[in-house]
């Protein structure tokens, strides 16, 4: 007996006359479901060339246009990709415009993949060893001998690139280039920080510390020396530019990271930022001019740079913050911003009749 009944016709029917909204939308999630099995995924071609146990070692098919430069691929080095062992390697060959392996391929590189099969019972008898040494090892010395090449490249995704550190550590000639993708470099109270939240994290409190202390200026604009401005009489033209720079590469990350988030297309992320970037150039003068007639938007870039830091903490920490949010709130606030020196001005009129 099923515990649940998937027939739509009886969503549709006796149960819809009590929650027909629910009855509607879990109906359509169930279509949704059916169609889903249909869909094709892993794109590119691709062999079976060693085996060990379920493990399963791929390797790529040239594209057609690549094989015109069949001597470079064959003498390039061969990049080996280690994924987790309960994922699906697949979501590295979604679809022919959602697939890293196909932009590797288009590079002409010699991409191999593990595939480490459908988790069983059978593994409980495997311990670290085993993967490292045997499974990943035999993947990496079958790579080796059949290329005729002394070394490797080896990317290790997520949990694959913790088996991916523990080989090249103890096999370093064997690994000439090691790249890992959502690997924790540390763990605390069970939450894995990669590089990437780490930067995230790192640029966050930095907006939120040159923010903070930047209003605490102009509140109390005869504050005594804080704990940063202590032996400085004056801030060098140095500090002055590392300053610009670390804002600078904060923004750049978050707008790159934002530019993945909502487009698959490389060119469009690059084109996005070259015409951010001019953009400031070019309106670095009148947005000046524009601040010092209205210094209390100066408060209101402060509040949103707080903002921004809290984000990419958030976002550092595991916590995904919606960027529509971020920006909505952002022109909201700006609007207030803007009716309030719409006021400002018309005072300003009347008081000059």
């Amino acid at each position: 007996m099923r515990p649940f009944s998937a027939d739509a016709s009886f969503l549709a029917g006796g149960a819809g006359a009590f929650v027909p909204e629910l009855t509607l939308r879990v109906a359509d999630t169930l279509a949704r479901l059916r169609q889903a099995r249909d869909v094709t995924v892993g794109c590119s071609a691709k062999r079976a060339v060693w085996s060990f146990g379920k493990t399963t070692l791929y390797e790529y098919l040239p594209l057609r246009k690549a094989a015109r430069d069949a001597p470079q691929r064959s003498a390039a080095r061969p990049l080996l990709i280690c994924f987790a062992l309960v994922n699906r390697p697949y979501v590295l060959d979604l679809q022919p415009d959602r697939s890293l392996v196909r932009r590797l391929l288009d590079a002409g590189l010699s991409v191999y993949l593990i595939d480490w099969g459908d988790p069983d019972d059978a593994d409980r008898c495997l311990d670290l060893e085993d993967y490292v040494e045997r499974h990943l090892g035999g993947c990496v010395r079958h790579i080796l001998v059949s290329r005729g090449t002394s070394s490797l490249d080896l990317l290790g995704v997520c949990q694959g690139g913790v088996l991916s550190l523990c080989y090249t550590a103890l096999h370093r000639r064997e690994v000439a280039n090691l790249v890992t993708l959502t690997t924790p470099v540390f763990s605390v109270l069970g939450r894995g920080f990669s590089w990437r939240d780490l930067i995230l994290i790192a640029g966050g409190l930095f907006l939120v510390w040159k923010a903070t202390k930047e209003i605490h200026h102009h509140v109390d604009p005869d504050h005594a020396p804080d704990v940063f401005d202590r032996g400085a009489a004056t801030v060098s033209f140095g500090a002055v530019i590392g300053q610009i720079l670390v804002l600078d590469m904060v923004f750049s990350v978050d707008s790159i990271i934002t530019a993945v988030g909502m487009t698959p297309h490389v060119p469009v992320m690059v084109v996005a930022v070259v015409v951010a970037v001019g953009v400031m150039l070019f309106a670095a003068t009148p947005l000046a001019n524009f601040i010092n007639a209205n210094p209390t938007v100066v408060m209101l870039a402060l509040g949103f740079l707080i903002m921004i830091g809290m984000t990419l903490i958030a976002e550092g920490c595991g916590a995904h913050v919606s960027k529509g949010y971020v920006y909505a709130a952002m022109t909201f606030a700006a609007a207030i911003e803007g009716l309030n020196m719409m006021s400002r001005r018309a005072q300003r009129r009347r008081a000059g009749r």
